[in-house]
This record gives C-alpha cells, structure tokens and sequence, in this order.
C-alpha cells in the first residue's frame, strides 16, 4: 500500500528512517489541502484551491501500525485515504491528517524542508512568459520593451530548461504597475473553471524567491506562491499571484503586446488564437 509524507518522515528529514525498507515512488502533491508549519513538525487539513507536496512510498501492511503509532492516528492526527497527483499520474495513497485548529498556525505553501539550492518550476503567466524579460530577472539588466533596470538574483544562472503547460485558473488584468506606465498587469486566481498558459522555467528555491521579492511580495502585489502541482520530473511547480483578487485595471498595449508575442506560436500550435484567450482576461 502507499503512503503520501509530507513532513518529517520526508528524504533527508529527521523521522525518514521509519520508512527504511519502504519503496519510494517519487514526489507528488495532493490538492485540495493546505500545510501548516505547527513549529517542529507540520500537519495537513482540507482547504479549497490549496495544495501540498510530499513523497510517496511504498510499505508493508506490518509498517502501517508503526506509522500509526508515530503519527498519533486518532488523535493528533487521523488516517484518510487520498489520490496524490504526479504530471497525468494519479496514485491511491494513505495520508495524515491534522485533528486539531491551525488558527494560530502559519500556512506553509512550500514543499517541507526546501533548501535554496533545490530546483523547482516556475509558472509564468504575465511578461515573464517573454524569455528576455525573464532573463532580466535572473541576471539583472535593463528591458527595452518598459526601460526599467532589474537587480537580478543573487545566483544568476541561467534556467536548466523551459517549457508550456496549461493549468485550472484563470488569468485577469489588475492594479496599475509603474513598470508599465500604469497599466494594469496579471495575475491569477485558481478557482475559476478556466484555463491558463503558462511558461515554466527550472530554477532554484532560492531564485524563486528573489524572483518574487523583484515581483514585490507586498500586500499589493505577488505575496502568495501557489503549488500548482508537482511535475512527472518530481520537481514542484510554483507560481506567484496575490492572495485576494485585485481590483481590475485596464492593460495597457506594450503589456498586452509582450504577452501576444510571447503567446501566439505556442498557442497556434494548439490550434488556439492567442487574441482571443486574452481578450477574455481583458474583460474580466
């Protein structure tokens, strides 16, 4: 039977020696539910439009009790049986959850115990699905479409790969950005019964964030990182967006322009018009 972990029975966390002997499958994620850092450990309850990864393992029958007994199942926390998600894969697991308030708990969106150097994906579905912008942001310099010079990360290598994928959510245009002359920019919101295409680049932990801190992590801005699921390479796929809705802001033509571009050859390939997919944020 399998097993989804998602704290400190993890590779490389202190309890992983309880699955020795255990076969590993992989990193996944399971939607649908929220993790709270809960100070040593963290714990794991329903909450719409969240999602938390973790690994899957496979055990014996005669192991489930010892992960019972450290889990505190009936107690701290209650046995469940879920589907976890990995690319198109989907897999039955047993799973932990949390039988207490996180009230006073901090939301934890990362995958538990990420190190800076450890390589995610980034989702991009703004000016940064233009890789010269995106560029700018790994390795600092100036972007002729808006004139605005870029810090750059601190580690400023180059992305190991790129790729398009499409995820559930929607894409809208919002608050007035001083890069764009006061158009409005995008962001995303994962409850809405549509879909968004993104760009995704392999960075590392810490590159995202300073990705994030040149987005502005404000209340304003892109304080929210959202799982949007692990990929078939088991690395976990992020993006940035707020964590309310913002109030719409009209877009301006060298925004709307640099994402056309950035769109168009993708989504032809789709047989999808690129004009059309974000007149729909444009109204929104």
């Amino acid at each position: 039977m399998n097993i989804f972990v998602y704290g400190t029975l993890m590779n490389g966390q202190r309890a992983n020696s309880y699955l020795n002997g255990a076969e590993f499958k992989g990193s996944f994620c399971l939607n649908g539910y929220a993790k709270y850092d809960l100070g040593s450990f963290p714990g794991i309850v329903e909450k719409e439009n969240e999602s938390v990864v973790g690994e899957v393992y496979a055990v014996t029958e005669d192991m489930l009790p010892m992960m019972d007994r450290y889990e505190g199942e009936g107690s701290l926390y209650i046995r469940r049986e879920v589907i976890v998600e990995r690319g198109n894969e989907k897999v039955v697991a047993w799973v932990y959850i949390y039988n207490h308030s996180v009230d006073s708990a901090v939301l934890k969106r990362s995958k538990w115990g990420i190190k800076a150097d450890d390589y995610v994906w980034y989702a991009s579905y703004g000016s940064n699905m233009d890789a010269s912008r995106f560029s700018c942001y790994i390795k600092g310099g100036q972007f002729n479409a808006n004139g605005r010079y870029y810090d750059g990360c601190s580690d400023t290598s180059d992305w190991l790969e790129d790729k398009w994928g499409v995820f559930p959510g929607k894409m809208y245009f919002a608050n007035e950005s001083s890069s764009w002359n006061g158009s409005g920019v995008a962001f995303f919101e994962a409850n809405y019964h549509s879909q968004t295409y993104m760009r995704l680049y392999k960075i590392t932990w810490g590159q995202f964030l300073d990705v994030q801190a040149q987005e502005s992590a404000s209340k304003n801005w892109y304080n929210k990182i959202q799982c949007l699921g692990v990929d078939k390479d088991n690395c976990p796929i992020y993006t940035l967006t707020n964590e309310e809705r913002r109030p719409f802001h009209p877009v301006g033509e060298a925004y709307f322009d640099l994402l056309y571009n950035a769109l168009k050859e993708k989504m032809h390939e789709d047989g999808l018009d690129a004009w059309e997919y974000l007149k729909g944020s444009v109204l929104s």
